[in-house]
Protein backbone atom coordinates (compact mmCIF):
# COMPACT_ATOMS: atom_id res chain seq x y z
CA UNK A 1 0.00 0.00 0.00
CA UNK A 2 2.70 2.09 0.66
CA UNK A 3 4.63 1.54 -2.73
CA UNK A 4 1.06 2.58 -3.88
CA UNK A 5 0.71 5.51 -3.12
CA UNK A 6 4.46 6.88 -3.51
CA UNK A 7 3.58 6.11 -7.14
CA UNK A 8 0.81 7.84 -6.47
CA UNK A 9 2.04 11.01 -5.39
CA UNK A 10 4.77 10.96 -8.35
CA UNK A 11 1.96 10.72 -11.25
CA UNK A 12 0.05 13.88 -9.52
CA UNK A 13 3.79 15.50 -9.27
CA UNK A 14 3.87 14.89 -12.86
CA UNK A 15 0.41 16.12 -13.54
CA UNK A 16 1.00 19.11 -11.86
CA UNK A 17 4.27 20.32 -13.07
CA UNK A 18 4.31 22.40 -15.91
CA UNK A 19 5.82 20.56 -18.90
CA UNK A 20 7.93 22.52 -21.22
CA UNK A 21 7.12 21.02 -24.79
CA UNK A 22 10.27 22.26 -26.55
CA UNK A 23 12.42 20.54 -23.90
CA UNK A 24 10.73 16.91 -24.18
CA UNK A 25 13.63 14.48 -25.87
CA UNK A 26 14.28 10.64 -25.92
CA UNK A 27 17.30 8.80 -25.30
CA UNK A 28 18.60 5.23 -25.49
CA UNK A 29 21.60 4.09 -23.02
CA UNK A 30 23.34 1.15 -22.22
CA UNK A 31 24.79 -0.14 -19.12
CA UNK A 32 27.33 -2.55 -17.77
CA UNK A 33 28.29 -3.01 -14.23
CA UNK A 34 28.42 -6.05 -11.10
CA UNK A 35 25.29 -7.63 -9.51
CA UNK A 36 24.71 -8.70 -6.10
CA UNK A 37 21.82 -10.92 -4.06
CA UNK A 38 20.99 -10.04 -0.53
CA UNK A 39 18.74 -13.00 0.46
CA UNK A 40 19.01 -15.90 2.85
CA UNK A 41 22.95 -17.04 1.67
CA UNK A 42 24.48 -14.01 2.23
CA UNK A 43 27.83 -14.12 4.31
CA UNK A 44 27.96 -11.71 7.37
CA UNK A 45 30.80 -9.03 5.94
CA UNK A 46 29.02 -6.77 3.23
CA UNK A 47 32.59 -7.15 1.03
CA UNK A 48 32.60 -10.61 1.53
CA UNK A 49 29.45 -10.26 -0.21
CA UNK A 50 30.31 -8.03 -2.84
CA UNK A 51 33.59 -10.78 -3.64
CA UNK A 52 30.24 -12.57 -5.23
CA UNK A 53 29.21 -10.03 -6.99
CA UNK A 54 27.92 -11.12 -10.85
CA UNK A 55 28.02 -8.95 -14.24
CA UNK A 56 24.82 -7.19 -14.81
CA UNK A 57 23.61 -4.99 -18.64
CA UNK A 58 20.86 -2.86 -18.90
CA UNK A 59 19.65 -1.64 -22.42
CA UNK A 60 17.10 1.66 -21.55
CA UNK A 61 14.66 3.80 -23.51
CA UNK A 62 13.91 7.11 -21.69
CA UNK A 63 11.35 9.87 -22.78
CA UNK A 64 12.02 12.59 -20.74
CA UNK A 65 8.72 15.21 -20.59
CA UNK A 66 11.04 18.46 -19.84
CA UNK A 67 9.89 19.01 -16.52
CA UNK A 68 12.26 17.01 -14.54
CA UNK A 69 10.68 13.71 -14.90
CA UNK A 70 11.20 10.71 -16.96
CA UNK A 71 10.15 7.36 -17.53
CA UNK A 72 12.41 4.40 -18.43
CA UNK A 73 11.87 1.21 -20.23
CA UNK A 74 14.52 -1.26 -19.63
CA UNK A 75 15.65 -4.80 -20.52
CA UNK A 76 18.37 -6.49 -17.80
CA UNK A 77 20.63 -9.23 -17.11
CA UNK A 78 21.98 -10.09 -14.08
CA UNK A 79 24.22 -12.70 -12.74
CA UNK A 80 23.69 -13.52 -8.99
CA UNK A 81 25.10 -15.84 -6.99
CA UNK A 82 26.35 -16.40 -2.91
CA UNK A 83 27.84 -19.61 -0.95
CA UNK A 84 27.39 -20.79 2.63
CA UNK A 85 31.37 -21.06 2.51
CA UNK A 86 32.06 -17.68 2.94
CA UNK A 87 29.75 -17.65 6.21
CA UNK A 88 31.90 -16.35 9.04
CA UNK A 89 29.76 -18.50 11.53
CA UNK A 90 30.77 -22.56 11.35
CA UNK A 91 27.30 -23.43 12.15
CA UNK A 92 25.84 -21.60 8.51
CA UNK A 93 29.13 -22.66 6.70
CA UNK A 94 27.77 -26.38 7.85
CA UNK A 95 24.91 -25.68 6.10
CA UNK A 96 26.66 -25.62 2.98
CA UNK A 97 24.12 -24.03 0.69
CA UNK A 98 24.89 -22.68 -2.43
CA UNK A 99 23.29 -21.00 -5.73
CA UNK A 100 23.35 -19.39 -9.19
CA UNK A 101 21.03 -17.70 -11.10
CA UNK A 102 20.86 -15.71 -14.15
CA UNK A 103 18.24 -12.97 -13.64
CA UNK A 104 16.40 -11.56 -16.89
CA UNK A 105 14.03 -8.26 -16.01
CA UNK A 106 12.24 -6.63 -18.16
CA UNK A 107 10.08 -2.95 -16.56
CA UNK A 108 9.49 0.58 -16.20
CA UNK A 109 10.63 3.32 -14.00
CA UNK A 110 10.03 6.84 -13.76
CA UNK A 111 13.01 8.78 -12.87
CA UNK A 112 13.27 12.21 -10.87
CA UNK A 113 15.92 14.69 -11.99
CA UNK A 114 16.44 16.67 -8.77
CA UNK A 115 18.21 19.89 -9.95
CA UNK A 116 15.57 19.99 -12.85
CA UNK A 117 12.76 19.83 -10.38
CA UNK A 118 13.99 22.47 -8.02
CA UNK A 119 14.89 24.85 -10.84
CA UNK A 120 12.62 26.36 -13.08
CA UNK A 121 15.93 27.54 -14.94
CA UNK A 122 16.72 26.84 -18.77
CA UNK A 123 20.39 26.51 -18.55
CA UNK A 124 21.42 23.27 -19.43
CA UNK A 125 22.83 20.99 -16.68
CA UNK A 126 26.31 19.60 -17.13
CA UNK A 127 25.62 17.40 -13.53
CA UNK A 128 22.30 15.92 -12.68
CA UNK A 129 21.68 13.92 -10.05
CA UNK A 130 18.45 11.48 -10.43
CA UNK A 131 16.53 9.04 -8.56
CA UNK A 132 14.19 6.38 -10.17
CA UNK A 133 11.62 3.77 -8.76
CA UNK A 134 9.36 1.55 -10.96
CA UNK A 135 8.12 -2.27 -11.52
CA UNK A 136 8.91 -5.22 -13.48
CA UNK A 137 8.44 -8.69 -13.81
CA UNK A 138 11.64 -11.00 -13.99
CA UNK A 139 12.82 -14.84 -14.76
CA UNK A 140 15.34 -16.77 -12.84
CA UNK A 141 16.53 -20.38 -12.33
CA UNK A 142 18.63 -20.85 -9.18
CA UNK A 143 21.51 -23.60 -9.67
CA UNK A 144 23.60 -25.52 -7.60
CA UNK A 145 27.09 -27.46 -8.19
CA UNK A 146 26.72 -31.08 -6.78
CA UNK A 147 29.33 -33.98 -7.94
CA UNK A 148 30.48 -31.78 -10.66
CA UNK A 149 27.56 -31.09 -12.33
CA UNK A 150 25.47 -27.81 -12.31
CA UNK A 151 21.65 -28.74 -11.01
CA UNK A 152 18.68 -26.71 -11.55
CA UNK A 153 16.94 -26.23 -8.03
CA UNK A 154 13.66 -25.29 -8.66
CA UNK A 155 12.20 -28.09 -10.36
CA UNK A 156 13.53 -30.43 -7.46
CA UNK A 157 11.39 -28.53 -4.65
CA UNK A 158 14.08 -28.99 -2.16
CA UNK A 159 11.53 -27.59 0.92
CA UNK A 160 9.15 -30.58 0.19
CA UNK A 161 7.71 -28.03 -2.23
CA UNK A 162 5.24 -30.09 -4.79
CA UNK A 163 4.36 -32.53 -2.26
CA UNK A 164 1.25 -33.68 -0.84
CA UNK A 165 -0.22 -30.76 1.73
CA UNK A 166 2.82 -28.76 0.61
CA UNK A 167 2.53 -25.63 -1.30
CA UNK A 168 3.55 -25.80 -4.62
CA UNK A 169 6.73 -25.27 -6.60
CA UNK A 170 7.41 -22.17 -6.78
CA UNK A 171 7.37 -20.25 -10.59
CA UNK A 172 10.43 -18.85 -12.43
CA UNK A 173 8.99 -15.79 -13.33
CA UNK A 174 8.19 -13.06 -10.13
CA UNK A 175 7.50 -9.18 -9.81
CA UNK A 176 10.19 -6.69 -8.98
CA UNK A 177 10.28 -3.07 -7.31
CA UNK A 178 13.49 -1.44 -8.82
CA UNK A 179 14.60 1.92 -6.63
CA UNK A 180 17.54 3.82 -6.37
CA UNK A 181 19.63 6.78 -8.35
CA UNK A 182 22.57 7.73 -9.94
CA UNK A 183 24.52 11.02 -11.11
CA UNK A 184 24.41 11.58 -14.70
CA UNK A 185 27.00 13.97 -16.65
CA UNK A 186 27.71 15.43 -19.98
CA UNK A 187 30.21 14.54 -22.08
CA UNK A 188 29.06 15.91 -25.73
CA UNK A 189 25.96 17.25 -27.30
CA UNK A 190 24.41 13.73 -28.07
CA UNK A 191 26.18 11.82 -25.23
CA UNK A 192 25.82 11.43 -21.44
CA UNK A 193 27.33 9.03 -18.66
CA UNK A 194 25.97 8.42 -15.22
CA UNK A 195 26.99 6.05 -12.48
CA UNK A 196 24.00 4.65 -11.41
CA UNK A 197 22.62 2.27 -8.13
CA UNK A 198 19.34 0.29 -8.13
CA UNK A 199 18.15 -2.38 -5.27
CA UNK A 200 15.26 -4.49 -6.65
CA UNK A 201 12.85 -5.77 -3.73
CA UNK A 202 11.32 -9.06 -4.75
CA UNK A 203 7.90 -10.67 -4.25
CA UNK A 204 9.83 -14.11 -3.71
CA UNK A 205 11.67 -15.67 -1.03
CA UNK A 206 13.16 -18.30 -3.46
CA UNK A 207 15.52 -16.29 -5.71
CA UNK A 208 18.21 -18.02 -3.97
CA UNK A 209 15.97 -21.82 -3.60
CA UNK A 210 16.40 -21.11 0.80
CA UNK A 211 13.17 -19.90 2.27
CA UNK A 212 11.10 -22.12 5.41
CA UNK A 213 12.99 -25.25 7.18
CA UNK A 214 14.20 -28.71 6.41
CA UNK A 215 11.63 -31.39 4.99
CA UNK A 216 11.25 -34.48 6.48
CA UNK A 217 14.22 -36.27 4.75
CA UNK A 218 12.71 -39.80 4.25
CA UNK A 219 9.54 -38.18 2.91
CA UNK A 220 11.30 -36.07 0.54
CA UNK A 221 13.51 -38.75 -0.60
CA UNK A 222 10.70 -40.75 -1.43
CA UNK A 223 8.04 -38.12 -2.76
CA UNK A 224 11.17 -35.91 -4.80
CA UNK A 225 13.67 -38.33 -5.30
CA UNK A 226 17.26 -38.45 -4.15
CA UNK A 227 18.48 -35.36 -5.95
CA UNK A 228 16.36 -33.34 -3.95
CA UNK A 229 16.97 -34.78 -0.05
CA UNK A 230 20.63 -34.68 -1.10
CA UNK A 231 20.47 -30.80 -2.02
CA UNK A 232 17.70 -29.92 0.68
CA UNK A 233 20.11 -31.12 3.80
CA UNK A 234 24.06 -30.85 2.82
CA UNK A 235 25.46 -30.84 6.17
CA UNK A 236 26.66 -34.31 5.92
CA UNK A 237 28.47 -33.24 2.98
CA UNK A 238 30.49 -30.87 4.75
CA UNK A 239 31.55 -33.29 7.34
CA UNK A 240 32.40 -35.82 4.63
CA UNK A 241 29.71 -38.43 6.31
CA UNK A 242 26.95 -40.43 4.76
CA UNK A 243 24.33 -38.80 2.81
CA UNK A 244 21.06 -38.47 4.64
CA UNK A 245 23.47 -39.38 8.39
CA UNK A 246 22.16 -36.04 9.92
CA UNK A 247 18.94 -35.40 8.54
CA UNK A 248 17.49 -36.70 11.98
CA UNK A 249 18.86 -33.50 13.32
CA UNK A 250 17.35 -31.07 11.14
CA UNK A 251 13.78 -31.58 10.36
CA UNK A 252 11.34 -28.81 11.15
CA UNK A 253 14.70 -26.76 12.00
CA UNK A 254 15.03 -23.25 9.90
CA UNK A 255 16.28 -23.31 7.04
CA UNK A 256 16.04 -20.16 5.64
CA UNK A 257 13.65 -17.02 6.85
CA UNK A 258 10.33 -16.23 5.24
CA UNK A 259 9.86 -12.91 6.67
CA UNK A 260 11.99 -11.45 4.69
CA UNK A 261 11.90 -11.64 0.76
CA UNK A 262 14.87 -11.23 -1.57
CA UNK A 263 16.42 -8.54 -3.14
CA UNK A 264 18.79 -8.33 -5.69
CA UNK A 265 21.43 -4.71 -6.97
CA UNK A 266 23.47 -3.46 -9.35
CA UNK A 267 26.52 -0.85 -9.69
CA UNK A 268 26.35 0.17 -13.26
CA UNK A 269 28.28 2.70 -15.54
CA UNK A 270 25.57 3.87 -18.30
CA UNK A 271 26.06 5.23 -21.33
CA UNK A 272 22.79 8.06 -22.50
CA UNK A 273 22.37 9.00 -26.74
CA UNK A 274 20.25 11.77 -27.10
CA UNK A 275 17.59 10.54 -30.08
CA UNK A 276 16.11 13.95 -30.82
CA UNK A 277 13.02 15.81 -29.96
CA UNK A 278 9.67 14.16 -28.83
CA UNK A 279 9.18 11.02 -28.71
CA UNK A 280 11.82 9.18 -30.94
CA UNK A 281 12.49 5.75 -32.21
CA UNK A 282 15.87 4.24 -30.87
CA UNK A 283 16.80 3.78 -35.18
CA UNK A 284 17.09 7.14 -34.88
CA UNK A 285 19.95 7.61 -32.98
CA UNK A 286 22.27 8.38 -35.68
CA UNK A 287 20.23 10.75 -37.55
CA UNK A 288 19.64 13.28 -34.03
CA UNK A 289 19.93 16.34 -35.06
CA UNK A 290 23.06 17.96 -32.69
CA UNK A 291 22.33 21.67 -32.38
CA UNK A 292 18.91 20.45 -30.30
CA UNK A 293 20.98 19.52 -26.84
CA UNK A 294 19.26 17.97 -24.27
CA UNK A 295 18.82 19.54 -20.69
CA UNK A 296 19.63 17.75 -18.17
Amino acid sequence: MKLLNIFILLFSFILGNPINSYSQYSELSVAGGIANYWGDLNPDSVMANFDQSGLGLSLGYHYHFGNGLAVRGELGYYRVKNDDKFQEQLTKRQRNLSFNSKVISVGAQLEFHILELLSRSKEKKVISPYGLIGVGIFYFNPTTEYQGETIDLRPLGTEGQGRDGNPDIYKPFNVEIPFGGGLKFGLTESIAISIEGVMRYTFTDYLDDVSTLYPNYESLLDENGSLAAALSERVDEFLGEVEGSQNFRFEGIQRGSPDVKDYYSSVMVRLHFYLGRGLQSPFNLFKANKTLCPEF
